[in-house]
């Protein structure tokens, strides 16, 4: 990991888990299950509500037990939009390559575009 990418980790809350970073909590609502739409109460009883188009990543149940384990973060004052932390320990880190295949190889989604269009006389197929 670069220096910056590393820089983004701190322990403000002193976690024994060490160093984190807070992602979101939430998701695109159109990759959600039932299940993940809640309203979701802080431990100082703030209710969370999503924001339209968005789920939240875990099942009340997961959120509630990450909650008391103290995987989630309400900011300094406890009063903040919900999130995740990711621990910097928690997995191998590194950057992730952008493709390890070539586009003069396979070719590319603007091929595969144009491909599509001749099958469908120059009309682009799409998804609905």
């Amino acid at each position: 990991m670069t220096e910056k990418a590393l820089s983004n980790y701190k322990n403000p809350d002193n976690d024994h888990r060490g160093l984190w970073k807070s992602d979101p909590a939430t998701a695109q609502a159109g990759h959600g299950t039932t299940s993940q739409f809640y309203e979701l109460i802080a431990p100082n009883g703030k209710v969370h509500q999503l924001e339209s188009g968005r789920c939240w990543l875990y099942t009340k149940a997961v959120m509630n037990e990450a909650i008391k384990d103290n995987r989630i973060w309400f900011g300094k004052d406890g009063n903040g939009v919900p999130r995740v932390k990711t621990y910097l320990d928690a997995k191998e880190r590194g950057l992730t390559p952008e493709s390890i295949l070539f586009a003069e190889d396979v070719g590319t989604t603007e091929s595969a575009k144009n491909q599509l269009k001749e099958l469908f006389n120059g009309i682009a197929v799409l998804r609905l």
